[in-house]
């Protein structure tokens, strides 16, 4: 149902905008609120967009049509995954319900990909091309209603089951916690997920997913909308490991459209968010707020797709209130964390905060056993000219090196990740 309200929400969201003018997009600006009442499902629509920004009619198009095309891409995605590998409860029925929705999201592809390569184009809109666009999008809303129609009339076998939690009562649980503890135990061999669908709030809960609690998948309304937050820290007794808001250790474990904090603060040392030791894991769409060991990516196979974090390593910057809240004066990559640590920075914007060295500098042998390299960054911090001599340090590594870090040979997540319906590319280049 989430993905047929995204598809809904911003295939109207962008008919709208295609119908406002024949002859060129107002260059006006407008903001979000006023457009997305227009459309069938306004929150959703007030989560993509950014809030409490005036932009132009073309500026919510061009975002709009990326949440679109993404979305649309995920569920073809998926979609192939379930026929290749069919379940034994799923129905004949079923499957060719499938099959209509495979046909009808690849042209959905097609359909938002012209309407995309269209609205970025320069060019003014006269009515026939306003008239085309207008046809696509209409035609493309049409698609998602069959392909949904004919899934809810099918028997789809033993259902995932989805349990709601509000701190209101007007859920099936006011705490995550218990959520997770109804969970079904070693459920890692099913192809079914157990949902649980986290309304937006402040939850202060301390969170552990032991490993019996797998397939789970945990979906909030979006980040900084629904919240999970604590406050442990190395200062006040915790250990580095114990310091996590939320730790998780099950299998095939999803966290999606949900903000982790640890709201410590600077100056109470370590204090992780999110402690992930589970194998083939994903958070997609989350955010990760904290000021020292924010994310603790402690073991296993881990997906991260469309995350904000205060502590990045591919494709940010670093935060601006990160140096000042310190009292530093500089920011570096990063450092060493015991032996054999491995770091690669792939793809990444560096900005003018970053020291020339780059790398902060370690004294004694360590420097021997590190694996740290860069690969095609950019931005004024990106030269390499000025980095650390240690011997484990390799500045623009190659193709061929840069490929053993890949999603696919990484983390081997071509064997997985299509399952759980999240994009990702399996290469740099």
């Amino acid at each position: 149902m989430a993905m047929k309200v995204s598809a809904l929400c911003i295939i109207s969201l962008l008919t709208i905008i295609s119908s406002q003018s024949h002859a060129s997009f107002p260059s006006s600006p407008l903001d979000s609120d006023s457009i997305c009442e227009a459309t069938p499902h306004a929150d959703y629509c007030r989560y993509i967009l950014p809030s409490n920004k005036l932009n132009t009619i073309f500026d919510y198009g061009n975002i709009s049509i990326h949440h679109s095309l993404s979305n649309a891409r995920s569920f073809l995605a998926s979609v192939k995954h379930f026929l290749a590998f069919p379940s034994k409860s799923m129905s004949q029925r079923t499957i060719r319900a499938l099959e209509d929705c495979q046909f009808l999201a690849d042209q959905n592809v097609d359909f938002l990909s012209r309407v995309s390569e269209r609205i970025n184009s320069k060019d003014s809109l006269n009515s026939f091309v306003a008239d085309d666009l207008h046809a696509s999008l209409s035609a493309a809303l049409a698609n998602v209603e069959t392909c949904f129609q004919g899934l809810e009339a099918t028997p789809l076998g033993p259902m995932p089951q989805v349990v709601v939690v509000s701190p209101k009562g007007d859920g099936h649980f006011t705490t995550i916690n218990d959520a997770i503890a109804a969970a079904p135990h070693n459920a890692g061999e099913s192809d079914q997920y157990f949902g649980i669908y986290v309304v937006s709030g402040v939850y202060k809960e301390y969170i552990s997913v032991p490993k019996n609690k797998q397939n789970l998948i945990l979906i909030g309304d979006g980040m900084g909308r629904t919240i999970i937050a604590g406050s442990r820290s190395a200062a006040d007794g915790f250990t580095t490991f114990n310091t996590a808001t939320f730790a998780v250790a099950g299998t095939k474990f999803i966290a999606v459209d949900i903000t982790f904090q640890n709201t410590a603060g600077p100056s109470k040392g370590q204090a992780v968010a999110v402690r992930n030791g589970a194998d083939m894991s994903v958070f997609y769409r989350c955010s990760f707020e904290g000021y020292q060991d924010t994310l603790y990516a402690h073991s296993y196979r881990q997906f991260y797709r469309e995350c904000d974090r205060r502590f990045h390593i591919r494709q940010c910057r670093p935060a601006d209130d990160l140096a000042s809240s310190r009292g530093a004066k500089k920011t570096y990559l990063g450092r060493p964390w015991k032996k054999y640590s491995r770091t690669v920075y792939v793809q990444s914007f560096m900005d003018s905060l970053i020291e020339p060295e780059g790398w902060i500098e370690w004294k004694g042998d360590l420097g021997i056993t590190l694996y740290y390299a860069e690969y095609k960054n950019n931005g004024p911090g990106s030269s390499t000219d000025y980095r650390v001599n240690w011997p484990g340090y390799h500045k623009d590594i190659n193709n061929t090196e840069a490929d053993k870090f890949t999603v696919s040979n990484f983390i081997n997540g071509y064997k997985w990740l299509p399952a759980t319906g999240v994009p990702f590319n399996r290469n740099f280049h």
